[in-house]
């Protein structure tokens, strides 16, 4: 066994959903996945815990919620074990949400991550989690947003939407959200809603009232601005310590960090490349050899690395887009390289705005 994945596991329970968003790269998933939690999921478990100070187990699907009898289980074995090094979280759509399911939650210390775009949310989901359940969600003690950035859900209007939510929270609970900086662009796949070059007037504009919101609290540094806007706030800080840190010690590896520090495991034990890609497995973290999984971890950093010492030579948004994902054809990702040019031009250019 390896000590891959010690930051991050994807632990996928199942491909079903009780949702089809339109973004959704899994709609297209044929496959079937293993229903019995093994052994070789159990062993590595124990055998992974404690490598780091912190490792976060997130129960993937399909919807996870579907799946709430095998959270369980593996729940109850990881208490049973005393596997106390392990943060769990489960990211949903929200839909299957009860008293009991978030009674059970809090019980365990269990973050729920509700996906929500904002108030378009329903034009790529048909499904709108606060419209539905705002009361019951100001019972999670534990609660995080995650949102899908589309031509229905811009990157201001989202961080807005999900901000005032968050807000309310605060101030009806007393409790402190966490913060989830799992905001993406859909703009690697097809489809309609995906953004692309000819989005960028209306996102230049998105990203100038970002930019604004961030340069008020520049300007005044007041605890209570930061905390109704801490969204946009810790974004743009995000933005400026990553181009800051990839324009003075340039690294050729990839955006993503599946295998190494994030492992997509299902059942059994089984490793693929992509949460979002379940066709084949790569490997097993107890049957296979390291060697199977390192060649195929290798092989996709080498595509990257050939892609940004080519491709992305004269490219400044390198620094932002680090390549793209690494299971995209150079050939289709070309289209997406005009977003992430025009997009590192508006963005930079507001940081400019900043320092000056």
């Amino acid at each position: 066994m390896f000590n891959f994945g010690s930051y991050r596991l994807k632990i996928i329970l199942g491909s079903a959903c009780n949702l089809h968003c339109k973004y959704c790269e899994q709609n297209s998933n044929i496959c079937k996945l293993p229903e019995v939690i093994s052994s070789n999921l159990l062993h590595y478990l124990k055998w992974i815990n404690g490598f780091n100070e912190r490792t976060r187990i997130q129960f993937f699907g399909g919807e996870p919620l579907l799946y709430l009898d095998k959270i369980k289980q593996l729940v109850q074995f990881i208490e049973k074990e005393n596997l106390n090094n392990f943060a769990l979280d489960i990211p949903t759509n929200g839909k299957l949400l009860t008293e009991e399911i978030i009674d059970y939650c809090n019980k365990h210390n269990i973050v729920l991550c509700l996906s929500w775009e904002g108030k378009n949310t329903k034009l790529d989901r048909g499904y709108d989690v606060i419209e539905d359940k705002k009361d019951l969600i100001f019972k999670i003690k534990n609660l995080a947003f995650s949102s899908v950035w589309t031509k229905n859900s811009l990157p201001f209007d989202a961080l807005s939407d999900v901000q005032n939510i968050l807000n309310d929270y605060r101030i009806q609970t007393g409790l402190n959200y966490r913060i989830n900086a799992n905001s993406l662009f859909m703009c690697d796949l097809s489809g309609n809603n995906s953004l692309n070059i000819y989005d960028l007037n209306i996102l230049t504009e998105q990203y100038k009232k970002i930019f604004k919101v961030y340069k008020e609290y520049m300007n005044n540094h007041s605890q209570e601005y930061y905390e109704n806007n801490r969204l946009i706030i810790e974004y743009v800080q995000y933005l400026i310590s990553t181009i800051r840190k990839e324009l003075q010690n340039p690294t050729k590896n990839a955006w993503c960090d599946s295998i190494v520090d994030t492992l997509n495991l299902d059942l059994d034990g089984n490793i693929y490349k992509c949460p979002l890609l379940l066709n084949e497995p790569i490997g097993n973290v107890i049957t296979d050899s390291n060697r199977v999984l390192l060649q195929n971890y290798a092989y996709s950093e080498l595509n990257i690395m050939n892609r940004r010492e080519n491709m992305c030579k004269d490219c400044a948004a390198h620094v932002i887009c680090r390549g793209g994902c690494k299971e995209v054809s150079n050939k289709n990702i070309e289209s997406n390289c005009k977003l992430w040019k025009g997009l590192f031009e508006i963005i930079y250019n507001e940081i400019i705005s900043i320092s000056s």
